[in-house]
């Protein structure tokens, strides 16, 4: 089955790529194509006069501000091979005693109970990711962290996607 391509579409494709000079690629305005213009919706939502209420500074709910703190934190963690902790702070090593696979190349990570070497096994945990290419923390509701980290070790790429649970206290 053919398809046509109609001037309008072709032109479309044209000047998304560049072909096109902007002096060509001008709308019904006038404008080049691409230029902002000031948009006048027919009607304002009922809500818009309250903006002038907010503070853009107190705009985040508390949560997210501790979230947003706690992923900064998480942000330096493959620098400093560290976190903060409360002085009554009580965790398992972060390093998994052993992986089990569970399909193909998907494995499991398994963890020691017993091992309270936190600090220790946060430090072997970022040493074995190898060459970060990339991590992302997600902070989640009750206490969750989700992260997720692509790396380049001795057993080439990686990534791992994975939950901690945690309890934030006073920053």
């Amino acid at each position: 089955m053919a398809s046509s391509l109609g001037r309008r579409r072709f032109l479309q494709g044209a000047a998304a790529a560049g072909w096109l000079s902007p002096r060509l690629c001008r709308g019904q305005s006038g404008r080049p194509a691409g230029q902002p213009f000031n948009v006048r919706f027919p009607q304002t939502p009922p809500y818009e006069e309250k903006y002038r209420y907010i503070d853009p500074e107190e705009d985040k709910l508390a949560s997210e501000k501790e979230a947003a703190e706690i992923e900064s934190l998480l942000d330096r963690l493959f620098e400093t091979k560290t976190l903060p902790r409360a002085a009554d702070f009580s965790g398992i090593s972060p390093l998994p005693r052993r992986y089990r696979t569970v399909a193909g190349e998907v494995s499991v990570a398994e963890f020691d109970r017993d091992d309270r070497r936190w600090e220790q096994g946060l430090r072997e945990w970022v040493d074995s990711l190898g060459e970060i290419r990339r991590a992302r923390f997600f902070v989640l509701p009750e206490g969750r962290v989700r992260y997720e980290i692509s790396s380049r070790n001795a057993g080439g790429l990686e990534y791992r996607v994975g939950e901690w649970l945690q309890h934030w206290s006073g920053g």
